[in-house]
């Protein structure tokens, strides 16, 4: 199908769906355990430097030896203690888990997961969302693949957030038969739950989003150079333009963007190569992972607490084991999500600081956009 073009009736067609279970091939698991008993990791390039200049050697070497003494099978099992399905919607194959709750006044919400990661960071949330303490409120959770991610198939050429988030709403109303739910997400699903509050208000009555980046009230000639000068000639405009606040909030986002951004630039630049070079290379896929949890230091001092056997063995596995190599292609299909001409609804909004941000946005700013 043709980017623009109606998909035709017939692949619009619901699929029914059926219970899935993770099942990697024992061959692919032996394969994976050879390759990481014979890589050999390097030298420190420059001794004594910690992560100034990315992934530190020491991090690395931690990380593959957690790695090594990983039983999979035994993480694949706690994997399937949850319950996963497939549906076929609009040709793709599409994955996901669906925790209910004995409450009956449970809220259905859907939680959609970033890049590089997977819907298993939200398992260890399911128990406190699903059987919350008395009083508190309870909620039926679905956890999806996003398309090209994990379990899901890849999506065709062309493909948009917006058809992303079309999909996950029929998943939503058509499959699991939520008439109202509420979204919630960070990175991609931050982006993916802004569409479905734009394009899908009847069925998505709320989203909660922990990364919220929206621009400066500033035409694109002015902004531009407030990111692309150096940081002694666009502090002066950025103190010209904005309240202290402001100022605080566009001095760590820019920051972030230039030293903490990671591999970003290049998934959004030259997706294929970053696909391809590490498309069948477990060191990679660790490294990936493990650096895009450092920024910026309190998330750094929090990740340094955490044991890699807890926080980081079975993510770099489901990225290897189905191909995620893929999803920064994605990158490239990124597209701004419009409000439908002459609709304007009431929307009420909530606002929490995090310290572990990365991006910071002033108040005034994110209310005018949101």
């Amino acid at each position: 199908m043709a980017a623009g073009e109606e998909p035709a009736p017939a692949a619009l067609a619901l699929g029914e769906p059926a219970w899935f279970r993770i099942s990697i091939p024992s061959s692919h698991v032996e394969r994976l355990q050879r390759q990481l008993a014979d890589t050999e990791l390097p030298e420190e390039i420059v001794p004594d430097v910690g992560w100034e200049y990315g992934l530190s050697l020491s991090t690395l070497r931690e990380l593959k030896s957690a790695w090594e003494a990983l039983d999979w099978r035994k993480a694949e099992d706690e994997l399937n203690r949850y319950e996963h399905f497939k549906v076929r919607i609009e040709g793709l194959s599409l994955h996901y888990v669906h925790a209910r709750s004995p409450d009956p006044g449970a809220i259905p919400l859907l939680m959609m997961h970033g890049y590089p990661s997977t819907f298993a960071e939200f398992l260890p949330l399911l128990p406190s969302l699903t059987h919350p303490p008395a009083g508190e409120q309870a909620f039926h959770v679905v956890l999806p693949s996003v398309p090209g991610f994990g379990f899901s198939s890849a999506p065709p050429r062309g493909w948009k957030v917006g058809d992303t988030a079309r999909v996950l709403d029929m998943v939503m109303t058509g499959v699991l038969g939520y008439e109202r739910y509420a979204s919630h997400g960070g990175d991609w699903g931050f982006i993916i739950s802004s569409a479905l509050a734009v394009n899908h208000l009847q069925h998505c009555l709320s989203i909660h989003l922990n990364l919220c980046a929206v621009p400066p009230p500033l035409p694109l000639p002015l902004y531009l150079p407030l990111y692309l000068l150096p940081t002694p000639l666009s502090g002066p405009l950025i103190a010209w333009f904005f309240t202290p606040s402001e100022q605080t909030a566009f001095s760590r986002t820019f920051h972030f963007l230039r030293h903490g951004g990671g591999i970003f630039p290049l998934c959004a630049q030259q997706p294929a190569l970053i696909g391809y070079a590490l498309s069948d290379l477990a060191p990679g896929a660790a490294c990936l992972v493990r650096g895009d949890v450092h920024h910026p230091p309190v998330v750094r001092r929090a990740a340094a607490r955490a044991r890699p056997a807890d926080r980081h063995r079975p993510l770099p596995v489901l990225l290897h084991a189905e191909r995620g190599d893929r999803p920064p292609a994605v990158l490239r299909e990124r597209r701004c999500v419009p409000r439908p001409a002459g609709e304007d609804h009431e929307v009420r909004r909530g606002r929490q600081p995090v310290r572990l941000g990365c991006v910071r946005n002033a108040r005034a700013m994110g209310e005018g956009v949101l």
